[in-house]
Parts: C-alpha cells; sequence; structure tokens
C-alpha cells in the first residue's frame, strides 16, 4: 500500500487490529493527504498566474 511501519500503527490505534477496517483506514488517510497536496498544488499554480499575460488555447 505504500505506507510506513508508522502509519499502520496509528490506524491500528484509531481503528483497531482488524485488517480491513486498518486498509479502509489507511486508505482514508491517504486520500485525505492527495487532496491536500492538489489543492496545495493548485493554489501554486494560482499564484504563479498573477500578473502573467493569458495564455493561448
Amino acid at each position: 500500500m505504500g505506507v510506513t511501519e508508522a502509519q499502520v500503527r496509528e490506524s491500528v490505534g484509531h481503528v483497531g487490529k482488524e485488517a480491513s477496517d486498518v486498509e479502509v483506514h489507511l486508505r482514508g488517510t491517504r486520500s485525505t493527504t492527495n487532496a491536500e497536496l492538489n489543492k496545495n498544488a493548485l493554489r501554486v499554480e494560482q499564484s504563479t498566474d498573477v500578473g502573467q499575460a493569458p495564455r493561448d488555447s
């Protein structure tokens, strides 16, 4: 799944030892992280466009 041992341990602390619950929790936390990364990337892109001439499509 591409998560660290610490992330697994944290998830177990939140949802218990049931593997399916841990997996769902980890997927949810990764989704949140990915959403935040995308939101931050969009902010950076928008801030770099300020004051620039419009691009031709």
